[in-house]
């Protein structure tokens, strides 16, 4: 065990969805609610991407397809994504389902409404926990349909 730790200390690997993970529960442990909530929207986001190139390695052009906009090439947002990108690639309707539902009315709403400047007090812990279930309940219902884990 300490030959693998020793390993895993001096690795160049980063692994930045375990980051953010171990991050959230930091910040949802200490009140900051808001935080936790953005870091974990953060890390679907990341998990959205990440798991399209690497897992179903998906050319540019189909990853372009995605997550860019052919008129301009700037990046769609995360609801456009789920909603019409898996949809087209992957004959998964996402946006219909109660998982992106609850994603959408329980984290991406309140996201919204701090990063914009909307909401400028703290959420309150249920909230923040029904939205972090909320992103857990939307990445497991993707790994079963999509993003299978071997």
């Amino acid at each position: 065990m300490e030959d693998n730790f020793r390993s895993c200390l001096q690795s160049k690997y980063y692994d930045l969805q375990k980051e953010l993970e171990l991050n959230i529960r930091d910040n949802f442990n200490l009140g900051y609610y808001n935080i936790a909530l953005l870091q974990s929207v953060t890390s679907f986001e990341y998990f959205i991407n990440s798991n399209l190139k690497t897992k179903l390695r998906l050319s540019n052009t189909k990853l372009n397809q995605i997550k860019k906009k052919e008129d301009c090439g700037c990046m769609v947002g995360i609801s456009e994504i789920c909603q019409r990108g898996l949809k087209k690639h992957f004959d998964v309707d996402f946006g219909n389902t109660e998982e992106f539902e609850n994603l959408k009315n329980d984290a991406l709403s309140h996201r919204n409404k701090i990063v914009h400047g909307e909401l400028l007090e703290s959420i309150d812990k249920e909230t923040c926990k029904k939205g972090l279930k909320a992103v857990e309940t939307a990445k497991e219902y993707l790994i079963e349909t999509i993003f299978y884990e071997s």
